[in-house]
């Protein structure tokens, strides 16, 4: 090689070690490379990218190549914090493990993703999501699965909302379902068994709550349906065992506006009978005033000052069919800081009176006293009767002057009907004079209407057998007509069967 292309390649050297000495990577269009890209010294103590040979994997290191700091495996997988991503993303701390996403426009807000460790504050092996913004937890599960939203102390809760001022409902659930059998926007499911209490759906209201209107379990139902029923509350029972069991349980007064309903419908019942000695059974009750022993009771919610009413075991003597065997249920009296009960009250076996019940029993009462007052009016019009003819009789034996008259034997007379109330058939005696050309018994209602006329061609003492089929049951008159003229007229009533 002569001296002149020596030289030349000395340059040439010179001159690439120049340009790349300014240069480091200007790529413009497309670019293939083959083989590692080494951004800075591979494995070097120098901050870089590189591909590293042998794992098709890109490291990203920031403090000198000492620390992987981010790595996209071959597989895609990136992680940050672990050479061994498992996950599309994969972020691994100690105290706190923290993804932040920031929102830079207007009414943006900046919020974390937390896995929470050892030495954190709100406890290890707990999630979080924090509005930085704010500065406010928004959503926490603890390492038992138990979520909270508004709150980090979730307690034994497997969800726990706490609405805040700006909330005016902690949980809302729409269903915009329009098709199936039956549609649910909340359902309360109750499965476990064993011992203590157990609850579908809980609604309570704490503390001093202020002037407003507070419900612990609100329905309502605001569509307008026609053809089906629309339910804003419903409680079935369908279980099954020696225990007690409820639909619905209230401690405390309840108050229906609207109509409080019972299933009457004929095709509900069977063994149907008639009651028998109602008045009996209501007169031995003992009716009582009394005050609840609310002091000793107050998880009952048994309500104060004076009431009516009975003594449970007394009417059960009388009407057992009224009485039922209850249980207040075990409920909790104190709490602990995070809302789990720490004392309960104990549960109350107790007797309840069907109150209800009572009115039948009532109303047939009620129809046997009207019957026996009935018989006794009966008794009382036929009492007057016969006074009223014992007076005519002693008018007729004597004149103005006191001689006495004789009375012929053939005289008419009409007497009060036997029985007097009665329901299906009544007989009614009475005399015709041997003289009379005709006779007739006429039956009318209280306002005069004749409503039957009999022929008797009978003279002298007779009866005639009335059949009640025609009438109904009320007030009615009868009179003994003879040759045209009234001689006599009396009452008679028709009772119902």
């Amino acid at each position: 090689m002569n001296t002149k292309s020596t030289t030349f390649c000395l340059l040439l050297i010179l001159f690439s070690i120049a340009v790349q000495a300014q240069l480091r990577l200007n790529v413009q269009g497309n670019a293939a490379i083959a083989g590692n890209l080494n951004l800075g010294a591979p494995e070097s103590n120098i901050s870089g990218l590189d591909q590293l040979g042998g794992f098709n994997d890109l490291r990203f290191s920031a403090d000198n190549g000492s620390t992987d700091h981010m790595r996209l495996s071959n597989l895609g997988y990136l992680g940050i914090g672990t050479i061994d991503p498992l996950f599309k993303l994969h972020v691994t701390g100690e105290t706190q493990t923290v993804l932040g996403l920031e929102n830079t426009s207007t009414g943006g807000r900046t919020y974390s993703i937390y896995s929470l460790g050892a030495d954190n504050g709100e406890g290890a092996g707990n999630f979080m999501i924090r509005d930085e913004t704010s500065g406010n937890n928004r959503f926490f599960i603890d390492q038992n699965g138990n979520t909270g939203i508004g709150t980090i102390v979730p307690g034994l809760e497997k969800l726990f909302v706490v609405a805040d001022g700006n909330s005016s409902r902690a949980i809302r659930a729409q269903n915009n379902n329009s098709s199936g059998p039956e549609q649910i926007a909340i359902w309360g499911d109750l499965s476990s068994g064993g011992e203590g209490t157990r609850i579908g759906v809980f609604g309570q209201i704490a503390g001093d709550g202020g002037t407003g209107q507070h419900y612990g379990v609100y329905g309502n139902v605001g569509e307008t349906n026609t053809s089906n029923i629309t339910i804003g509350v419903i409680g079935t029972n369908s279980s099954t065992g020696t225990g007690t069991y409820y639909a619905g349980y209230f401690g405390g007064d309840v108050t229906v506006t609207g109509t409080f309903t019972n299933p009457s419908d004929e095709k509900l019942k069977r063994e149907v009978k008639g009651l028998e000695k109602a008045t009996e059974r209501i007169m031995a009750l003992h009716p009582i005033s009394y005050q609840f022993r609310e002091r000793e009771y107050p998880q009952m919610q048994l309500p104060n000052g004076p009431q009516l009413g009975f003594i449970a075991q007394e009417v059960e003597a009388v009407l057992p069919e009224l009485i039922t065997d209850n249980k207040h249920p075990k409920l909790a009296k104190a709490w602990d800081e995070e809302g789990n009960p720490t004392e309960y009250y104990p549960s109350v076996d107790f007797k309840g009176v069907n109150y209800l019940g009572l009115i039948p029993v009532l109303t047939k009462a009620t129809q046997e006293q009207q019957e026996e007052i009935l018989n006794l009016r009966a008794e009382n019009e036929a009492l007057k009767d016969r006074l009223a003819r014992l007076e005519r009789m002693v008018a007729q034996l004597a004149d103005g002057n006191g001689n006495v008259q004789t009375v012929p034997i053939s005289g008419g007379a009409l007497q009060q009907n036997q029985p007097n109330p009665f329901t299906e058939t009544t007989t009614i005696h009475y005399a015709i004079p041997t003289n009379t050309q005709r006779a007739e018994l006429r039956i009318s209602d209280v306002s005069g209407r004749v409503l039957k006329s009999i022929v008797i061609d009978q003279r002298g003492e007779g009866q005639t057998r009335l059949e009640a089929q025609s009438l109904s049951p009320g007030t009615y008159v009868y009179s003994l007509v003879l040759d045209g003229r009234i001689l006599e007229t009396k009452k008679m009533i028709l009772t119902g069967n």
